[in-house]
């Protein structure tokens, strides 16, 4: 009898856990580099539940993994070998339990002309913001920044320097959705030097730029502004410039627009 009621007890205990699921959710990226850092966080997904007590978060399998602030609603995680692993979490508010996991893939960082290929992201939570996912700090949001290393066509055979020019495009575009009021002229400024490296490069090819630039540009834009909040603050931007007269960069002068790494790769 007392093995009944113990299975009962049991069972019930596993339905209110397993109902509790979908109070909270873990947010981080599912494919991750061994040696490098990286946020999880716990997310409340029903308005039912405003806010947790408490935390308890670890990782299985155990071995080879670095977990911090395990107490908290955010966890730092570092795996050092690479392979499958699951993120877990176990919340609490007053007398109730809240669980959640997440699984995620851990591989070697990959190296592509000198750069690293960020891990892919989760495509739902990168587009659920204005500025997206930039898991390595650089300025270039995540999916941009493969799609530059993985897809984005060589055109003159210099794979590194039209990958390093792209990259500061990316950067400017991205500076118009971090600044669309385009303070003191500095996203616009940035946005005319990636343009004027660009022409550098392919004067020095000897190429028809027009074509290519235009291309190349739409393609970006294409990436970039994927979404309608983000489109629409691009449009914010290139609002600020409406009505003004601007300058145009000589052509011998190109080459100053490129940032001093850019420019070095150009060169080699």
């Amino acid at each position: 009898m007392k093995r009944i009621v113990k299975l009962i007890l049991f069972m019930l205990l596993a339905v209110f856990i397993h109902g509790c699921k979908d109070v909270v959710s873990i947010e981080g990226n599912k494919e991750l580099y061994t040696g490098s850092t990286y946020s999880y966080k716990s997310v409340i997904t029903t308005d039912k539940v405003d806010s947790l007590d408490s935390y308890q978060w670890f990782v299985t399998p155990k071995k080879d993994v670095e977990l911090t602030n395990t107490d908290q609603a955010e966890v730092a995680l570092i795996v050092l070998k690479e392979g499958s692993y699951t993120i877990h979490l176990i919340a609490k508010k007053n007398n109730k339990t809240f669980t959640a996991l997440s699984k995620i893939n851990v591989i070697e960082p990959i190296i592509i002309d000198g750069f690293l290929l960020p891990p892919e992201v989760d495509e739902t939570l990168n587009n659920s913001t204005l500025l997206g996912i930039d898991a390595n700090s650089n300025g270039i949001r995540d999916d941009v920044e493969r799609w530059i290393l993985l897809d984005m066509e060589i055109r003159y055979g210099n794979s590194k320097a039209e990958r390093a020019i792209a990259f500061e495009k990316a950067k400017a575009y991205q500076m118009t959705l971090e600044d669309p009021t385009n303070k003191d002229d500095k996203v616009h400024k940035a946005m005319k030097d990636a343009g004027d490296c660009r022409g550098y490069y392919i004067y020095k090819k000897n190429e028809d730029q027009k074509s290519y630039a235009s291309e190349q540009t739409r393609n970006m834009h294409d990436r970039m502004f994927n979404t309608k909040e983000r489109l629409k603050t691009y449009w914010s931007y290139d609002a600020t410039l409406g009505g003004r007269v601007f300058t145009m960069t000589s052509p011998r002068l190109f080459h100053t627009k490129c940032t001093p790494e850019t420019y070095n790769i150009i060169e080699k």
